[in-house]
C-alpha cells in the first residue's frame, strides 16, 4: 500500500513499505532547482525508510526534457538513493525523446550500482520491478 510522504504541484513522492519501493511523479516541468527547494530532503525521507535494495518507479509521462540546472539536481538525488541502497529502477514515460535523454542521465550515474529500464507501460514497468 502507497503512502505518501511528499506532495506539491511539482512532484509526488510515495512509498510501499511492503513492495520496499520509492514513486517518483514529476507533476509538471521544472525550469530550476528552486522550484523543487525541499526535493533533496524529500527523497532522503523516503528512501530512509526503505530497506536496502529498494526499487523505484519514476513516471515521468507529464514531463520532457530537464535543463542542465534542474539535470544536476536529479544527479545528486539518485546519487542519494544509490548511497541508501537503491538497486532497480523502472521509469514510465512515452515519448522516445526521453527515453534517449534518460538513458544519458543514469549512464552518468554509474548503472553497474542501479538497474535500470525505461517502459512505455505503467503496468509493465510494475512487473519488472516486481520480478
Amino acid at each position: 500500500m502507497k503512502q505518501t510522504i511528499s506532495e506539491n504541484d511539482r512532484y509526488k513522492l510515495e512509498i510501499d513499505i511492503a513492495k520496499n519501493r520509492l514513486y517518483f511523479t514529476p507533476l509538471r516541468e521544472w525550469e530550476s532547482p528552486a522550484d523543487v527547494p525541499n526535493y533533496l530532503d524529500d527523497v532522503r525521507k523516503c528512501a530512509t525508510k526503505l530497506k536496502r535494495g529498494f526499487s523505484a518507479l519514476s513516471d515521468t509521462s507529464l514531463t520532457t526534457v530537464f535543463s542542465p540546472e534542474v539535470n544536476a539536481l536529479l544527479m545528486e538525488s539518485i546519487e542519494i538513493m544509490k548511497g541508501l541502497g537503491q538497486w532497480k529502477t523502472a521509469v514510465f514515460n512515452k515519448s522516445i525523446v526521453l527515453d534517449i535523454y534518460l538513458d544519458k542521465i543514469y549512464k552518468k550515474a554509474d548503472r553497474e550500482h542501479v538497474e535500470l529500464r525505461t517502459f512505455n507501460d505503467l503496468e509493465e514497468a510494475e512487473k519488472w520491478l516486481d520480478a
